[in-house]
């Protein structure tokens, strides 16, 4: 009986030694998993802790988890070829277990690396096996991953089109389950995109609201791709120290995460940068570094690209010896091949190219002995002339580089009234369909009434006039035309400015407004106020005024909604303005990028006031919220008094 106890407490004590390294296990992975972008190496040493942990205690599945993981780290750091191998472990380790949501996990890491390598054919075999996968079992965690690689994959072979339509596909998937991890990395995906297809203020947009995710997340390498794909787009419309701004965030960032790759990929674009400005020895220092790294790093396209430049500018720069080193290595990684018959063939053009220099050195001696006395004659003269020459090309280059500033200030200046015209074509727009409208409620209303004033008076005759009785009805009718008028008079003066806005502020004029709409009977609204009645600028108030107007508006005109709530909330430094509603809901990309005067009124005053603008809407579900937060503790921009009567 005491041998049964013995072995079942043994047995127990071993399951649970068994329990706890299994847990110890689960939350080294978790620690990899949590750093894996922010600190690499830290992951890996956690990834390798996994593996060799789980071997001790048979646990195959962590041991699979871990695998992966390791070809996770290999990925940020740009190492295809281990990537590949340990994403191809883990794959064959979960077939063997059955689990098929992992099976479809590893053939997208596989995707994932395929389209690094440049694989795009495999890359698409690979990835559309893992979709059959998660589309069967509706699995929408990693339908956002599949998503995501499937736009990569598009936009590596240029369908842009598609390529938006699948991150568009994915960024929806991460905000509905809110993962702010994706969603930071999907936004600036899509920055990405719209560089390529020059559509800077879409760039400009999506980088601004993936910035807040990956500093909220601490996403060191994504937020370096992000400020790069920025730094490219200032570059590329001549903003050219705003674009180095960008470039020295994306190196601070790649140099963090410890991504040698990328960080090679910013130095060359720092590079070319420089080398635009005309700035020789500087864009020569960052090729140089882009050169280094990607070399060490085992990459091929950096180093291709920054040798073809480097023997430019060592050429420009009379360093020839340099420049034939670059031409060399050029032409040997364009070619992709390094044999025994091209290393010797380079050892044989460098020691031409060295006997060469040696004997242009001795003929250039024997001639120096030869003509030294004619020489000490034409010192002199040679000094004065290359003082001379100095001084020219002194001029010279600070008159390109005046030049060059001009021309950035010039396109500066261009960007900027393109800006203020389409701002000013916009409000023009919205006050003439203003005008026109309160002509025809003039017309239509305030004139109808007057001609039935006027009837009605026309009504009392000399003969009817005598009788009290008539005099009554005419006045009573009179009294009732007038009250319409003037109910009629209130309303347009409310659409023009409300009175309510200007004496009482922008709380009690929103009630109003509200009250306004609810009178049609058609659309019920609820105002909410959580602030003080301390009033705030003339120019925030109109503004935010004419923008909850804009917006409802909108909502009645096209989105069928029952209910609408307005919201206006207050705290130190900030005002915020929220409008909800329950009808139709639509694609905000849509909007954004639509040639209505809605969106354009709405920026416009934004601008005035600072204001940031936040939309929740989807095409496939009802209600829609749109958020103004506008903080009030800065300096604002108010504009003149002509100004001011313009936008309001």
């Amino acid at each position: 009986m005491k041998k049964s106890f013995y072995v079942l407490l043994i047995a127990l004590l071993a399951n649970i030694s068994l329990a706890q390294d299994s847990l110890r296990i689960a939350q080294e992975l978790q620690r990899s998993g949590l750093i894996r972008y922010s600190n690499p190496d830290s992951s890996l040493i956690y990834a390798e802790n996994v593996v060799r942990w789980s071997d001790e205690i048979g646990s195959k599945w962590q041991k699979a988890q871990g695998l992966r993981m390791i070809g996770n780290h290999y990925q940020v750091k740009l190492k295809s070829d281990l990537s590949m191998e340990f994403f191809s472990k883990s794959l064959k380790a979960f077939e063997e277990l059955g689990d098929s949501v992992e099976v479809g996990a590893s053939y997208i890491s596989l995707a994932q690396v395929n389209l690094e390598k440049g694989l795009f054919d495999q890359a698409m075999v690979n990835n559309v096996k893992a979709m059959e996968i998660f589309e069967s079992i509706a699995n929408n965690k990693f339908l956002n991953r599949v998503y995501n690689t499937m736009a990569q994959i598009y936009s590596a072979t240029g369908d842009y089109e598609s390529t938006v339509k699948y991150f568009h596909k994915s960024y929806k998937l991460s905000a509905i389950k809110k993962d702010t991890i994706n969603l930071g990395l999907e936004l600036s995906n899509l920055a990405a995109v719209h560089e390529y297809l020059k559509n800077y203020d879409s760039v400009a947009h999506y980088y601004h609201k993936a910035v807040d995710f990956l500093t909220l997340k601490n996403n060191i390498g994504i937020l370096g791709n992000a400020n790069l794909i920025m730094g490219n787009a200032q570059g590329a419309q001549g903003r050219f120290s705003e674009s180095e701004k960008y470039y020295k965030m994306a190196l601070d960032n790649f140099e963090k995460a410890g991504i040698a790759m990328r960080l090679a990929d910013t130095y060359f674009n720092y590079g070319v940068l420089k080398d635009t400005l005309g700035l020789t020895r500087e864009a020569i220092d960052f090729y140089e570094r882009a050169l280094a790294i990607s070399k060490k790093e085992g990459g091929t396209e950096i180093p291709n690209l920054a040798s073809r430049k480097l023997k430019l500018l060592y050429a420009k720069s009379g360093n020839y010896k340099r420049a034939f080193q670059m031409s060399l290595l050029n032409d040997t990684l364009e070619s992709n091949f390094m044999n025994l018959e091209k290393q010797e063939l380079i050892a044989n053009l460098e020691t031409q190219f060295r006997t060469k220099e040696k004997e242009q050195q001795i003929a250039l001696q024997q001639s120096t002995l030869s003509a030294q006395e004619a020489r000490l004659e034409r010192n002199q003269a040679l000094i004065i002339g290359l003082i001379a020459i100095t001084l020219l090309l002194i001029i010279l280059v600070l008159l390109n580089r005046n030049r060059a500033n001009k021309k950035e200030q010039l396109i500066k200046q261009d960007a900027l009234l393109k800006l203020r015209e389409a701002e000013l074509n916009a409000v023009i727009n919205s006050q003439e369909k203003e005008r026109n409208r309160f002509a025809r409620d003039l017309h239509d209303g305030f004139g109808q009434l007057i001609s039935v004033l006027k009837l009605n008076l026309s009504m009392l005759t000399e003969k009817d006039a005598q009788y009290p009785e008539k005099r009554m009805e005419v006045y009573k009718n009179g009294e009732s035309v007038i009250n319409d008028m003037y109910a009629e008079l209130r309303s347009i003066c409310f659409d023009l400015m409300p009175q309510t806005l200007i004496k009482k502020g922008l709380t009690l004029a929103l009630k109003e407004f509200g009250e306004r709409i609810n009178q049609s009977k058609k659309v019920s609204c609820e105002v909410i106020v959580f602030t003080n009645q301390e009033r705030l600028s003339e120019i925030i108030e109109i503004s935010l005024f004419r923008i909850s107007q804009e917006w409802v508006n909108n909502i009645l005109k096209y989105a069928k909604a029952e209910h609408i709530t307005i919201q206006l909330t207050r705290d130190e430094g900030e005002i915020t303005l929220t409008i909800e509603d329950d009808g139709h809901g639509f694609d905000p990309q849509i909007f954004f990028e639509g040639k209505g005067n809605g969106w354009r009124n709405i920026q416009t005053r934004l601008n005035l006031i600072k204001g940031h603008f936040d939309l929740d809407s989807q095409s496939e579900r009802r209600g829609t919220m749109m958020t103004v937060n506008v903080p009030f503790g800065v300096d604002q921009d108010i504009p003149t008094s002509t100004e001011r009567q313009i936008t309001a």
